[in-house]
């Protein structure tokens, strides 16, 4: 400002020019007779105030074309003329922040939808309204992620737009001394740290104000990172109820998680409940072993439904505790029953069970067997061998096998030993009178039967003959004979002998 150096010098003319321009903008003339007179430019009159002296000027409120190099010139009544220049900056904070994905389409609600882990991001961050050009940056909490700015053109501005695929498209328009800077953020692999990130642009022209922003969340979708059986803290029990748990972290949001059971016959889908607490999904299946599922393998598959082509399985081998099954069979050597009287028998006891049993007991018409070599008794494990069976070897057999949990007794099985007949009795002498009837039987204890043929033999001190076979009946175990001697040639010995699948048997 200028000023006078004379006592009773005073200002006659103040003149006010901008950007050395030769027509001022504000002008005070204070020359005597003509009182005080003030010419003010019509583009700032609205806004421009100065003092009574012309020396001090007051814009209100300020524009950005303000902004400027400001030249004042005072007449004086004695003294030379003086000037004074003074340089006036203006700052236009940003006035508009616009996010744009890598489309150049505006993020709707600021976020940015179906991001998947791993996926490349490319934002644009555009800052408009502001002098001079502000820088823009990209922040997540602290940390500056990137300042890649370009500034385009010196009278564009963010202002037109037409609409692109249901969105917005925004476009460089004409506007008048506005510049618009756009920044970057291009990340090529988006990790799990920025799932529900917030991801904020900033935009600031000068230290003294706050800068402007806007702030973009991600939603970005996260596969699991672990998933886990919990181990049961009691043993299963057939029978007895238990329950199951999965737990799944790392996925955003919440993973799915499904359960199988695999067995010899294919694979079973089981109903679960899940609940989730924080980034936790747990999930439970609720069982009653069978001694079935012992063996069987149960998996847990947790995955993100926003990224099927991945998912993380855990699996366990089900342990089942549970009584005993058991079956007894004949042995491998022998392909079925009834056996040869003098062969060996072989019976073996199968025995399913966890935990394996204690102890396999024998039974022989519901008493227990022991070993006895001497009797051709021989036990071993679930092993039972029989030497040289005879016929009273033929009874009901069955083995017993106990664990922790029972006992527990097979199936019965039924030992039939073939054995020539017998004659019951071996011989016996019959009295009768000539013309006389007797019935005489022939009774034979043999195994089979059923398949019995008999063939009877008169025999006298003259000759042997057969008798004729329609004389003959023969019914289960047993024939007999209508015999009537006619005369003393009659009298003798009748033999019977009898056949079946083992061999002949002779009888008198």
């Amino acid at each position: 400002m200028a000023a006078h150096t004379l006592p009773g010098d005073e200002a006659v003319l103040v003149v006010w020019y901008k950007d050395g321009a030769r027509r001022p903008f504000y002008i005070l003339d204070l020359r005597e007779g003509e009182g005080r007179h003030e010419m003010v430019d019509a583009s700032v009159k609205d806004r421009l105030r100065s003092d009574a002296r012309g020396t001090r000027l007051t814009f209100d409120p300020a524009e950005g074309s303000d902004s400027g190099t400001y030249k004042c010139r005072v007449d004086f009544q004695i003294s030379p003329t003086k000037s004074s220049i003074v340089t006036l900056t203006i700052y236009v904070i940003p006035s508009c922040l616009v996010v744009l994905d890598t489309h150049s389409r505006p993020v709707q609600g600021g976020v940015v939808h179906s991001l998947s882990e791993g996926d490349p991001l490319t934002l644009y961050c555009v800052a408009s309204g502001s002098r001079p050009p502000p820088e823009v940056t990209w922040w997540t909490g602290g940390q500056m992620l990137s300042n890649r700015s370009v500034t385009v053109g010196e009278e564009g501005t963010l202002l037109a737009s037409h609409e692109v695929d249901d969105g917005v498209m925004l476009t460089v328009g004409e506007g008048v001394g506005v510049r618009y800077v756009r920044t970057v953020l291009t990340i090529p692999a988006l990790t799990r740290d920025y799932a529900e990130a917030n991801i904020t642009c900033r935009a600031s022209n000068n230290n003294i104000t706050e800068p402007l922003f806007t702030v973009v969340n991600l939603e970005l979708y996260t596969q699991p990172t672990s998933v886990s059986i919990k181990p049961s803290r009691e043993a299963l029990v057939e029978g007895q109820h238990t329950r199951v748990e999965c737990v799944a972290t790392g996925a955003y949001p919440s993973a799915v998680i499904t359960w199988d059971k695999t067995q010899e016959a294919g694979s079973t889908v089981l109903k679960a409940t899940s609940v989730r607490v924080g980034d936790v999904m747990s999930s439970w299946v609720s069982l009653v072993p069978e001694a079935s599922d012992h063996g069987a393998t149960l998996t847990c598959r947790a995955h993100n439904p926003h990224i099927p082509t991945h998912a993380v399985t855990t699996s366990t081998v089900l342990q089942i505790t549970f009584a005993p099954r058991v079956r007894l069979k004949q042995g491998y050597s022998q392909t079925q029953l009834p056996v040869m009287e003098g062969k060996d028998v072989f019976f073996e006891c199968e025995v399913a069970s966890n935990p394996p049993p204690d102890t396999i007991s024998w039974f022989k018409d519901g008493a227990e067997l022991s070993q006895d070599q001497l009797a051709g008794v021989l036990v071993s494990g679930n092993n039972l061998v029989l030497q040289m069976v005879r016929r009273t070897s033929a009874c009901n057999y069955t083995c017993q096998a106990t664990n922790t949990l029972a006992t527990t007794t097979s199936n019965t099985l039924v030992l039939r030993i073939k054995y020539v007949y017998v004659c019951i009795p071996a011989s016996v002498t019959v009295i009768v009178a000539e013309g006389e009837g007797v019935r005489l039987t022939c009774r034979v204890d043999a195994k089979p039967e059923d398949d019995l043929r008999f063939i009877w033999y008169f025999n006298n001190t003259l000759d042997t003959v057969e008798v004729e076979r329609h004389r003959v009946q023969v019914r289960t175990g047993l024939s007999y004979l209508d015999y009537t001697p006619r005369s003393s040639r009659d009298y003798g010995s009748l033999a019977c002998w009898a056949t079946n699948a083992v061999g002949m048997s002779g009888l008198q």
